[in-house]
């Protein structure tokens, strides 16, 4: 009885080592998932910050320099008042119409 005993005891030694050992492995490896999806996550939303910001200044220079141009076009066509603002916005709507046309 005491051998049947025995083995008992060794068994459930065994099988808490095992559990122990595999719930630790298992533990780590999601650990370091998650640690890894934390720091993909946080790296898309810093290139999407970049992104907006950078769309921003884009969008503001493009302005300024569409007012310029308008501005100069306008000095050059004296005889038409808002010759340059009418010029430069009547290219600005063809070229954007044509990337709708040519998107679809």
């Amino acid at each position: 009885m005491k051998d049947n005993k025995e083995v008992k005891d060794n068994s459930k030694k065994i099988a808490n080592f095992l559990l122990n050992f595999f719930g630790g492995f298992i533990q780590k490896i999601s650990l370091s998932l998650i640690l890894n999806a934390k720091k993909q996550a946080e790296e898309i939303i810093s290139q999407i910050k970049r992104g907006i910001i950078a769309g921003f200044f884009m969008i503001f220079g493009s302005f300024f320099l569409l007012i310029g141009l308008a501005i100069y076009l306008g000095s050059l066509l004296d005889s038409v008042p808002g010759g340059g603002y009418f010029l430069v916005g009547s290219v600005s709507l063809l070229s954007a119409f044509l990337v709708v046309i040519i998107k679809k």
